[in-house]
């Protein structure tokens, strides 16, 4: 290698070539600094040659001059690189053969690297040793060798340490004999059980003998002292029976006589049910009838009033109604829901609806006076909006001093409703 410069530092870069392409660059190199090499030995002059005197001539010397010339890289040479395990097989050590090799790197797995050195840098100590190998895992490992001059070489290799046959074997005779132990077990526990059956069944069968005797004995004597007892309990119930008797008779006749009374107060009481909701069906139907000949009054009114209206709006746009409440929540009765949905159908589609609040600030804040008064409101433009969709609604909010006097601290004034104005073209 020609044309480096001395005191320079250098990093290389290799690639392959064959006939398929060029391969991309590898990592580069550890940076280099090109040095002189240190002088040769100094060569001792050879003594000045003695002149006779007299004679003419002179006599000469020379001294060797350093050499100047550009430090030359070699690379390693590395012939093979193996994994030999120790043999406790938790560690082992890679063994590399080859030439020119000063320092080591090894890249791989760093739990397996000894921790005296320092994993990913070079190292000139380290020969190889690896530890804590866990066994049949497959291990990767990298490993670049470094010259004196810094030439660069590296290899891969993949080692693993496995299980050997009479491990496997020995593995496989645990697991068989454990099977057996097991299988013998059951079989021992089985044969126990069998045999602890066979003597409770005897046991319960001479169990089962004794008590049948000792039941038929017992059962004798009982029999004979049942028939004592009976024959006495025979002649106490005659007795009794007598007595029952007689107290028999006079209950039936006190029962025959409460069915009686109860029969006469349960047909007079069906007698007035029966009248009871005879009256409420009467009153109910009444209801009803007056229910509708009210809506059919408020009905016709608000068409009259409508009717009207439109008269009076002929000349003019699409009329403004105005709704109040003092209510947060808006119940009508009956007349009125009948006057008001009939009112409200009459009204041309985007008619515009004001559904007003009136605030009262007495014992209260300008803002909840304010929200109970927005609430009203909504609940007058809920129910218009229900009677019909089309009519366009807003909200608007007046001190209580602006209220009709119709609503204006009346309590029991559940609505008021009027047509404020038309609006003139």
């Amino acid at each position: 290698m020609t044309g480096l410069v001395t005191g320079t530092a250098y990093t290389f870069t290799v690639v392959a070539t064959n006939t398929i392409g060029t391969s991309a660059a590898s990592t580069p190199s550890a940076s280099l600094t090109l040095s002189l090499p240190a002088p040769p030995p100094s060569i001792p002059s050879a003594p000045a040659p003695s002149i006779p005197s007299g004679s003419s001539g002179a006599g000469s010397s020379s001294t060797p001059t350093a050499n100047t010339g550009p430090v030359v890289v070699t690379n390693p040479v590395v012939t093979s690189l193996t994994f030999v395990e120790n043999a406790t097989k938790d560690g082992g050590k890679l063994v590399w053969v080859g030439s020119n090799i000063e320092a080591v790197l090894f890249t791989g797995d760093a739990s397996i690297y000894p921790d005296s050195f320092n994993y990913g840098a070079f190292t000139i100590a380290w020969t190889g040793e690896l530890r804590n190998i866990i066994r049949d895992k497959k291990y990767t490992a990298k490993v670049d060798f470094r010259s004196a001059s810094g030439g660069n070489a590296s290899q891969t290799i993949e080692f693993m340490i496995g299980y050997t046959a009479a491990e496997i074997a020995a593995a496989q005779a645990v697991i068989d004999a454990k099977a057996a132990a097991e299988k013998k077990a059951l079989d021992d526990a089985k044969a126990a059980a069998d045999k602890a059956a066979a003597d409770a069944k005897a046991a319960a069968d001479k169990a089962a003998a004794d008590a049948i005797a000792a039941t038929k004995a017992a059962a004798e004597k009982a029999a004979a002292d049942a028939k004592a007892t009976a024959e006495l309990i025979a002649a106490q119930a005659r007795a009794a029976a007598e007595a029952a008797a007689a107290a028999a008779l006079k209950a039936a006749q006190e029962i025959s006589d409460a069915k009686a009374k109860a029969a006469a107060e349960l047909k007079a009481a069906q007698d007035k049910a029966a009248e009871d909701a005879r009256i409420a069906a009467e009153l109910k139907a009444a209801q009803e009838k007056a229910d509708a000949d009210l809506k059919a009054a408020a009905e016709k009114k608000a068409l009259a009033d409508a009717k009207a209206a439109a008269a009076l709006a002929a000349k003019k746009i699409v009329p403004k109604i105005t709704l109040y409440s003092i209510s947060s929540k808006l119940t009508l009765s009956a007349y009125d829901n009948a006057y008001l949905k009939k009112y409200i159908s009459t009204l041309k589609s985007k008619a515009v609806v004001t559904c007003i609040g009136y605030y009262y600030t007495k014992n209260t804040t300008l803002a909840k006076a304010k929200a109970l008064a927005t609430t009203q409101a909504t609940a007058v433009c809920k129910m218009i909006k229900k009677a019909k969709p089309t009519v366009i609604t807003k909200i608007e909010l007046y001190p209580s001093t602006k209220a009709p006097k119709a609503a204006q601290g009346a309590k029991w004034v559940a609505v008021n409703y009027r047509v404020d104005s038309y609006k003139g073209k």
